[in-house]
């Protein structure tokens, strides 16, 4: 379990680092160990567990302790394995460029507003600049003025996340869903809070979760640039010059 990269998606306090951290340490005895036994050794309370496994999106301890174990055994796996994964890029389906035309046809003259954080910034700057060379207007930064009620009208989103679980984000999403704004989504995990905010989302399916490894191809990257240049060339192409 590479726990710095957990951190970075749901940002643990460090109460909530050293649960972590003593879980995966102890996974060989993980099925013996109550969430009382847990909370003793790591000087805390029963409920603090609780509310980190609710942060990560699971049901509770059991399947925290499930998730860190399994991420145990796919690690031993995969240490003994010698095969070359292949990957394909899932193509746009008709139904999902045909929203996608009629959402940026909508939008096209109001402002569009990009948010991702860590490394998915770098993809917002490349959309950004592919829909400003188009004459499509959009902006980077998060003006969270433009996501009151009276604006959902106004203003279209886009997000992209590769867990869709990024505290801020997460929180952007439901924000925008609440206000009824339009929300397009790139992510990874098509379970996540982000993809079931989205009026359109668009998922890689490449999201490993605690099986992440640091050194494995990072194909949502590359992934969410195809999907979205298909999507924007197949647009430009239906709209009349």
């Amino acid at each position: 379990m590479n726990l710095e990269t957990l951190h970075h998606k749901f940002e643990f306090t460090p109460t909530e680092k050293i649960i972590l951290a003593f879980l995966n340490d102890h996974q060989s005895s993980l099925s013996n160990l109550t969430i009382r036994e847990a909370a003793q050794q790591c000087y805390t309370s029963p409920s603090t567990i609780i509310k980190l496994a609710k942060k990560m999106n699971l049901s509770g301890y059991s399947e925290l302790i499930y998730k860190i174990k399994e991420n145990s055994l796919a690690d031993g796996i995969e240490e003994n394995q010698h095969t070359t994964d292949s990957f394909r890029v899932a193509p746009i389906t008709e139904s999902q460029q045909k929203a996608f035309n009629t959402i940026l046809e909508n939008y096209r003259q109001k402002p569009i507003m990009l948010i991702a954080s860590g490394f998915s910034q770098i993809l917002v700057e490349y959309i950004n600049e592919a829909l400003l060379l188009n004459g499509i207007r959009s902006i980077k930064n998060t003006h969270l003025e433009l996501l009151h009620p009276e604006r959902k009208d106004d203003v279209l989103l886009i997000i992209v996340s590769e867990s869709g679980e990024t505290t801020r984000v997460k929180e952007l999403a439901a924000m925008a869903r609440k206000n009824d704004f339009t929300l397009i989504s790139f992510t990874g995990n098509p379970l996540s809070t982000v993809h079931k905010s989205s009026t359109l989302a668009i998922t890689t399916n490449t999201f490993k979760g605690f099986q992440e490894d640091r050194y494995e191809p990072k194909y949502f990257y590359g992934s969410v640039l195809i999907l979205f240049e298909t999507l924007l060339s197949n647009y430009l192409k239906s709209v009349p010059l």
